[in-house]
C-alpha cells in the first residue's frame, strides 16, 4: 500500500541492447520516407494536406504496430488500411455536411474496432489497424479537402497504401 511518507522509488529502463532506440528509429524513417513520398505525390497529383497528414498519422502508428506482425497480417493490413482510410475520409466529409449524423458514426465506428478485438488475435489486429484512419479523423480537420467529389476518399487510399510501404521496409 503506497502511503504519502514513502518515497515513490523510480527504478531507471535500460535497453542494452539498444532495442528500443532501433525500434524508434525504424518508426522515424517509416514516417519521413512516408511524409516525403506523400509530399512528391501532392507535388505531382495534387491531393490536399489532408491525405498527406493521413499518411503521416497512419504512418506513425503502423510503425509500432507492424513489429509484432507477421506476413499473413502485413498482407491483410495492405487490404485493410485503404478501406479504413477511405471511410475515414468519408466519415469526415459526413463530420462536415452532417455533423450529428457523422459524430454517431464515428462513435459506432470506433465501438466496432474495439468490439473486433475480442475475436481472437487477428482480429484484434484488425481492430487495431482501422482504429488508425479513424485517429486520423481527429487530428485532420474536416475542412481542408476539396468539396465536390470522391477523389478525397481514392487519395486517402493511396496515401495508407504509401504508408504501408514505408511500414513493410
Amino acid at each position: 500500500m503506497l502511503t504519502f511518507s514513502m518515497p515513490l522509488r523510480r527504478t531507471p529502463h535500460f535497453d542494452p541492447k539498444w532495442m528500443h532506440l532501433r525500434a524508434t528509429a525504424v518508426t522515424m524513417a517509416t514516417v519521413l520516407g512516408a511524409y516525403g513520398c506523400a509530399l512528391l505525390i501532392e507535388q505531382k497529383a495534387g491531393p490536399h494536406v489532408d491525405s498527406i497528414v493521413q499518411c503521416v498519422v497512419i504512418a506513425s502508428a503502423l510503425g509500432r504496430i507492424q513489429r509484432v506482425l507477421d506476413r499473413t497480417d502485413r498482407l491483410l493490413s495492405c487490404a485493410v488500411l485503404p478501406c479504413a482510410a477511405a471511410g475515414g475520409t468519408e466519415l469526415t466529409t459526413l463530420i462536415r455536411h452532417h455533423p450529428q449524423v457523422g459524430d454517431v458514426v464515428f462513435v459506432l465506428a470506433v465501438a466496432g474496432s474495439i468490439w473486433l478485438r475480442r475475436f481472437g488475435l487477428r482480429a484484434a489486429r484488425v481492430g487495431t489497424l482501422v482504429t488508425l484512419p479513424l485517429v486520423a479523423v481527429l487530428v485532420v480537420p474536416g475542412g481542408t479537402g476539396a468539396v465536390g467529389g470522391h477523389e478525397r476518399t481514392g487519395w486517402a487510399a493511396v496515401m495508407a497504401l504509401v504508408a504501408v510501404a514505408w511500414g513493410r521496409c
